[in-house]
Order: structure tokens, then sequence, then C-alpha cells
């Protein structure tokens, strides 16, 4: 018997988060015009322009990124089985390395860590 292939290592782009983690674990719940919280992730710029506090995706911080911080507790993916390591180290990567949409593209500077928006209260 011939052994069988080995599985294709997540990297850490977009086009391999995307394609191994977002559309077959994110997207059945995280798109559409109501996702939860406002969070879709259906699209790169749905990612990066998140209305959402923490901000989903904060460049160079992996760890002020809810997008990351909310896999690696085991938050999500919601009543799925928890990423792997390997998956949760492309996605850290990934925004470490300053969140590109194409490798290619010029390292952004990073953003400013989140802070609290103001209430409107005020």
């Amino acid at each position: 018997p011939r052994p069988s292939p080995s599985p294709i290592p997540v990297l850490p782009n977009y086009a391999s988060l995307h394609q191994r983690i977002f559309a077959p674990r994110c997207i059945s719940c995280h798109s559409g015009p109501n996702p939860p919280h406002g969070i879709d992730v259906t699209s790169y710029e749905d990612i990066l322009n998140s209305p959402v506090f923490p901000a989903l995706v904060v460049r160079g911080n992996p760890d002020d990124s809810s997008l990351y911080t909310s896999c690696k507790s085991g938050k999500m993916p919601k009543g799925a089985s928890p990423l792997s390591q390997a998956e949760l180290g492309a996605i850290y990567l990934w925004i470490k390395n300053g969140a590109k949409k194409n490798e290619s593209d010029p390292t952004p500077s990073p953003s400013p860590s989140p802070t609290e928006p103001p209430d409107d209260d005020d």
C-alpha cells in the first residue's frame, strides 16, 4: 500500500490561513449579513477592517489580536475542535510579521496597541 500523503502544512500567510483555517473552520459562522458579534472573516479586508474591540488583528502584536487570543484560549472555533499548535503558530507569525495580504507586500508598520474605545455616554 502507498503511504498516505502528508498533510499540507499551514503557512503564516493570508492565502494559506484562509484556505486551511478561515474558510473551513470559521466562515460557516463568521460571514453573511449578521455574523456573531459583527465578526466577519470572509475576506482579508473584513478581517483587517473589523470594527470589533478588541481588534481582530493588531499588526505586529498577536497577543493584542482577538483573532489569535480567542483561538489560543480555545474559545474559537466554537463547538469544534481547537486549532492545532501548528495552526495557532501560523496565525501568530502572520500577525507578528504584519498580517500582510500577499507575502510580496511591504511590511506595514505595527499597529498601536488598542485602547478602550471612548464611552458614548460622556
